[in-house]
């Protein structure tokens, strides 16, 4: 699976790497956060993980289902950025 990891903070790295070694994920580390204009870095990737201070606006749910992302993934406490009900009318899931 290829991943995109937006707002990555240096110290994640490692450890994001370690886990893409013995999963065999392939992973794209960013540090821009999620937002309409980052989210067309996304385009040729399974999957999304972020972590937000900021509601993922539904453009960028739009936008992720037109290139077939399946998955939205947060690395933070809580999931208020996220909107459940217009991840499921794009066919997104979302976990943290």
């Amino acid at each position: 699976m290829k991943i995109i990891f937006y707002a990555l903070v240096e110290e994640e790295l490692p450890y994001i790497r370690e886990w893409a070694a013995k999963t065999g994920n392939e992973v794209h580390p960013v540090t821009d956060f999620l937002n309409t204009n980052s989210a067309v870095l996304a385009e040729g990737f399974d999957a999304v993980v972020t972590q937000q201070t900021k509601v993922v606006t539904p453009d960028v749910y739009e936008t992720f289902a037109s290139y077939g992302i399946k998955q939205i993934a947060i690395r933070q406490v809580g999931y208020d950025v996220l909107d459940i009900d217009l991840a499921r009318q794009h066919g997104i899931r979302l976990s943290n």
